[in-house]
């Protein structure tokens, strides 16, 4: 949920932030939070690329021993299809090197 929500000002300015949401006293709306060039790329209420990681982390942590390659894999695997279970069909937000590495 966390990451959900921090979506609504990631990669936003300071100065943008309180223009948006200027009563400081209020929580920002969620998920109907006013969408930026960055958070309108996603469905509102989605998850970003650091949580898809976590995900990928703990579950090779959990039944692949920790071992980088199967982590490797099941990244590679969650760029083109996202996480279906989840009712999720494509990675998005990958960082530039990750994607190099990929």
């Amino acid at each position: 949920l966390g990451d959900a929500y921090g979506l609504s000002t990631e990669f936003e300015k300071r100065k943008t932030v309180a223009s948006n949401y200027p009563d400081r006293s209020k929580i920002i709306p969620f998920p109907d939070y006013k969408l930026t060039g960055h958070s309108s790329r996603w469905e509102r209420g989605d998850w970003t690329d650091d949580t898809d990681q976590w995900i990928l982390i703990f579950e090779t942590l959990i039944g692949g021993n920790g071992d980088e390659r199967i982590f490797a894999k099941r990244l590679k695997r969650r760029i083109e299809y996202g996480f279906p279970e989840l009712n999720d069909s494509a990675g998005m937000g990958l960082g530039a090197n990750i994607e190099q590495v990929i």
